[in-house]
């Protein structure tokens, strides 16, 4: 998988399973125009192939025919650059002009049997990082590249930690997990680009909020995206608290509560979480699958901007040249969406959404009462009611009386013999409704929220 700038990071860790089965994917823009690069295992005769993907159009085109053997396809940050990973070599190609001579590049002499597993586009600097090892958790080395000339200029060694790695917003520092043996513990390090000496050390368990069940997702322009548990949720480590940590600054943001299987990246403007939703399921090849529900959040307010239900089976895409705005693409329909980062969805349709979960939680048997779902279902039918009248306050107040009557049916439902509502309801509910009062104006202290 390969992603902008530094997002090529955020995914790669998924997508190294596919390596195994000739299949990496890669997104990136040329000629202003957005596109995925896909290598497919054609035939045991023919090997792999290399298509691109017009993510405006949906149209699929092959680009490169019968390249054998492939690890992976990687791509610079403009389009320009393909770079076609084999055991012990990197092919350099021109994506705008294939047929132009290529150029090799070979591993064996800096790392003997290891592949590229990670590239990272530092165009500020004109350089290209490409990491290489055994896989992106066992990286030796980077081996980094005059990005004009495709010559190898240097070497960054260190990084020996779970994960992807990023640059800083000036490309002076990458910053990534390293495994200290000797502490037993992961340390988040920043290492010089030109010099390759040490900038800065942290215990990742203690950066922004302190936690011994975190997980780094990658990150972008100096800024990392990390998720940790929340105790009350059960089970462990699908359930997540995401927030957004300014590596340099030391600064986290507001703690974003997600209530289901997901994963998130940062928006290359630093403004914004992506997060996607990833059910478990054992039946696919890839034990997952996308329902194509996408939640965006601005950082600096922690507020839900953005509820969108799109096509199952894809994902999320950024490029450095579209800094405002995200492309979707689903496999499963081969269909693109392009979606503007600062639009909203608006409160009302929040409602309709959390009405709508009502009836599928208690479909789930989420919720048991059958009573309580009429009322409750009533109460927001009121709070929709008001804020069509433009009566946000009083829509805000029924709103908070709802997560009231949730929350504490859920403590009532602790109990040996009530199950109004089990963890799973109370948790999607409370925190939905959560997401809509943020939007609206604040309870007055005192105020009766009933």
């Amino acid at each position: 998988m390969l992603e902008s700038t530094e997002m090529t990071t955020i995914r790669l860790r998924r997508s190294i399973l596919w390596l195994f089965f000739l299949s990496a994917i890669s997104v990136r823009v040329s000629h202003g125009q957005p596109y995925e690069y896909v290598c497919q295992y054609e035939s045991l005769g023919k090997g792999s192939s290399v298509f691109r993907l017009n993510l405006q159009t949906g149209l699929k085109e092959l680009l490169l025919p019968d390249e054998g053997r492939l690890g992976a396809v990687f791509v610079s940050s403009d389009g320009q650059l393909l770079f076609l990973t084999r055991r012990s070599e990197v092919e350099v190609v021109n994506a705008l002009n294939p047929s132009l001579p290529r150029k090799s590049i070979a591993l064996d002499l800096y790392n003997s049997n290891r592949d590229v597993n990670e590239l990272i586009d530092g165009r500020l600097s004109n350089r290209i990082y490409l990491a290489i090892g055994e896989s992106i958790d066992m990286r030796d080395m980077w081996l980094v590249l005059d990005r004009s000339s495709i010559i190898p200029i240097d070497t960054i060694f260190n990084f020996q930690g779970p994960g992807s790695c990023f640059l800083s917003r000036d490309e002076s520092v990458i910053y990534g997990l390293q495994a200290d043996t000797l502490a037993s513990r992961v340390e988040f390090v920043g290492l010089s680009t030109h010099g390759r000496t040490e900038v800065s050390r942290e215990d990742f368990s203690k950066m922004g909020y302190p936690s011994d069940s975190k997980s780094y997702l990658g990150g972008a322009n100096g800024k990392a995206v990390i998720a940790y548990d929340d105790p009350v949720f059960v089970p462990r480590w699908t359930n997540q608290r995401y927030f957004v940590y300014d590596v340099a600054s030391k600064v986290a943001t507001k703690p974003i509560p997600v209530t289901f299987r997901s994963e998130a990246q940062v928006s290359l403007d630093g403004n914004y979480l992506i997060v996607e939703k990833v059910n478990f399921d054992k039946t696919r090849r890839t034990a997952e699958y996308r329902p194509g529900l996408v939640l965006v959040f601005h950082l600096a307010t922690g507020q839900l901007k953005q509820r969108l239900q799109l096509p199952p089976e894809g994902r999320v895409m950024q490029y450095p040249d579209f800094p405002n705005m995200f492309f979707y693409y689903s496999e499963e329909q081969a269909r693109s969406v392009v979606l503007k980062l600062s639009e909203v969805t608006a409160a009302q349709t929040l409602l309709d959404t959390l009405i709508s979960q009502i009836k599928a939680a208690g479909t789930a048997g989420w919720l048991s009462d059958q009573s309580f779902i009429i009322e409750i279902e009533r109460d927001l039918q009121r709070a929709r009611q008001m804020l069509s009248a433009g009566d946000s306050l009083g829509c805000a107040k029924g709103v908070k009386s709802f997560q009231g009557k949730i929350d504490f049916a859920y403590k009532g439902s602790l109990g040996p013999d009530e199950h109004k509502v089990t963890i799973d309801g109370w948790k999607s509910l409370h925190y939905d409704a959560q997401y809509i009062l943020d939007r609206l104006p604040a309870i007055p202290p005192g105020s009766d929220s009933r």
